[in-house]
């Protein structure tokens, strides 16, 4: 039950708008809102993240929100990615229409870099449940 409150409402419960326990107003729910660092960590324990391969990976920085803490990179060449990570992808990309890039969030970038458009980049692969994502993704001069 537990595990699964965590997977319903960690997204929630980072703004502070569900939590198990009730108000005595009819709809407001009160609770104590998670850090950035236990909504991450619970949202990556659900999603089932596996490395796709020990292989580093090249590319450029296409956007990133910093306020959202997510952005997107296009890998130097997307048919050298592992096969499993092109097959996560393609379905995707069925699903959601054309690719905007490789999928990436705050807690996926190396200590201390802070990627702006158009940086070079170095990345690991993962695929999860839905898709295929960057990790490890760091700077190159």
């Amino acid at each position: 039950e537990r595990q699964n409150l965590e997977s319903q409402g960690a997204s929630a419960m980072l703004h502070g708008s569900a939590c198990p326990v009730k108000s005595n107003r009819k709809g407001v729910r009160k609770g104590k809102k998670l850090d950035i660092d236990t909504f991450y960590a619970l949202k990556f324990q659900n999603e089932g993240r596996t490395l796709a391969s020990d292989n580093v990976f090249r590319g450029t920085i296409l956007t990133y929100h910093v306020k959202k803490g997510y952005g997107y990179l296009e890998p130097k060449d997307w048919k050298s990615l592992p096969p499993s990570a092109n097959e996560k992808l393609a379905g995707a990309f069925a699903r959601n229409g054309a690719s905007s890039g490789l999928y990436f969030r705050k807690p996926d970038l190396k200590d201390g870099f802070e990627p702006k458009k158009g940086d070079r980049v170095s990345f690991q692969v993962y695929v999860d449940e839905h898709s295929a994502g960057a990790e490890n993704v760091s700077g190159v001069q």
